[in-house]
């Protein structure tokens, strides 16, 4: 009804997600036109959409496990208002590079590191020692540097701190209000 196509244009919802809703002025036949002028400039990006939503961009934001493909799952914590965020993994060698020296003389057998782990996620660093603490990355003043190569894991540069490698485990769909709450800081 015309109710409903203008609450969708003009509801809470549109309001809340307006980066899915096309200009409400421009015709179905403009915005047909421009989309199909866009594909032959850039071949390399598929527009696609479905009504006034723009596939593509809910496929970046709702892809939690990167298989090119949304299921039920993905689609309702997205319609819930969830954004995927990166969780990583920072490794130190609390050696500070020592156990790469004297390992084979004291365990008869070589070994890289002796290594130290956090979860990089939301921005700040959850680590344990005793009890989980929260830090800024990196914490250098506890462990020293982040490794920057390491044989046990790929590491790549970090979404939230580009000049530190981590090992990128995926995303969550999880609030920072909720991990507080799971970990209990």
């Amino acid at each position: 009804t015309q109710q409903e196509i203008q609450e969708a244009w003009e509801g809470p919802i549109a309001q809340k997600y307006p980066e899915f809703r096309a200009n409400k002025k421009e015709s179905v036949r403009q915005r047909s036109s421009a989309k199909h002028a866009d594909a032959v400039q850039s071949p390399d990006r598929k527009l696609v959409t479905l009504g006034n939503i723009d596939i593509t961009k809910l496929l970046d934001g709702g892809d939690v496990n990167g298989d090119g493909r949304i299921d039920l799952w993905e689609f309702i914590a997205y319609a819930m208002g969830r954004r995927k965020t990166p969780v990583e993994l920072l490794l130190y060698d609390i050696s500070d590079g020592m156990s790469k020296r004297v390992s084979w003389a004291l365990l008869g057998r070589q070994f890289e590191a002796i290594y130290h782990s956090s979860v990089l996620v939301f921005g700040f660093e959850y680590w344990y020692g005793g009890c989980i603490f929260k830090t800024r990355p990196p914490c250098t003043q506890c462990f020293g540097p982040p490794l920057a190569k390491s044989v046990a894991a790929p590491l790549k540069p970090s979404t939230y701190i580009p000049d530190i490698m981590s090992v990128h485990l995926g995303y969550t769909m999880a609030t920072a209000k909720e991990l507080k709450k799971f970990l209990g800081t």
